[in-house]
């Protein structure tokens, strides 16, 4: 499976950019992470700490959350994010949420003037402070529901895939480099192990999985990974004939993957973006059906 990383939970941080522009932190709330590396930082005295670097499952788009997973450049996770604690189970990631909570609440009044009615201000910066978090904690609900399915999803050592030109990456490099034209075939663990020195050998057992046309990545049951990495299914791009399949055959680079098509159908499957306002509606609708 592509998704092989640890998952842990941690208090992510809430940033406002997507709505104010100023980057200022918000909240926290809890959600799991793809764990994808650890790294040493130092104090001035010398201290030294681990942080970690996670991906969080959610990021805020221009208007909706939307699903994320890790991304690489030249080999490197390039959409992680630096936290100080990841956890094994929610609650005790919840309880770091309140702890961060907690201080963010003083300080959205710790560095307000003194006046006559300075007890009536701390009251409205906590009441602001304390309605901004009830909204993302809806948003906090909704991830939790929408990621389930990460703590049950199969897991499966990625392999390298096999090339009729030499050894290359993972599949999953293969088909992030769209050049040329390919074929990926699918063979299950025992015979990729058995003859993974001969690809002639591999293709005796093997099943077509995905082509590549030079513009798009057709898999073979009629769905299409579209370049923003999303499964799709529908007729907006030129049909995969047999005719054209012919053609891409004669010159087609080939790669051999221990990954079968269900699990590739998996690694991209679309998962649903998140709108607060939606949440909102839905809670006061909720609201107002127990008061009839």
């Amino acid at each position: 499976m592509k998704l092989n990383y640890p998952i842990k939970y941690a208090a992510m941080p809430v940033r406002d950019s997507g709505r104010w522009g100023n980057n200022e932190l918000i909240c926290y709330i809890v959600s799991k992470c793809f764990v994808v590396g650890e790294e040493k930082v130092y104090d001035a005295d010398g201290k030294e700490k681990q942080k970690c670097k996670v991906v969080f499952p959610y990021v805020q788009g221009e208007i909706d959350w939307e699903y994320n997973i890790p991304t690489y450049y030249d080999y490197s996770c390039n959409n992680y994010t630096t936290i100080d604690k990841v956890f094994d189970t929610k609650e005790e990631a919840l309880k770091d949420k309140d702890y961060k909570n907690d201080r963010l609440r003083k300080e959205s009044w710790a560095y307000l003037p003194f006046s006559f009615d300075i007890e009536e201000q701390i009251e409205d910066k906590e009441r602001e402070f304390n309605d901004n978090l009830a909204e993302f904690e809806l948003l906090e609900a909704k991830i939790e529901e929408n990621t389930e399915f990460l703590l049950n999803m199969p897991r499966k050592k990625l392999k390298r895939a096999i090339s009729d030109k030499g050894i290359s990456g993972t599949i999953y490099d293969v088909l992030a480099l769209q050049a040329g034209q390919y074929l990926v075939y699918s063979v299950d663990d025992e015979a990729y192990d058995k003859n993974r020195g001969n690809i002639k050998e591999l293709l005796k057992d093997a099943k077509l999985s995905v082509v590549f046309d030079g513009d798009y990545i057709y898999l073979i049951n009629g769905m299409y990974i579209d370049r923003w990495n999303r499964l799709r299914n529908d007729d907006k791009i030129p049909e995969l004939t047999e005719e054209k399949l012919g053609r891409i055959k004669g010159g087609a680079s080939i790669y051999v993957t221990n990954e079968s098509l269900e699990d590739i159908m998996e690694s991209y499957k679309v998962r649903e973006d998140i709108r607060i306002s939606d949440l909102k509606k839905e809670q006061n609708k909720k609201l107002g059906q127990k008061t009839l």
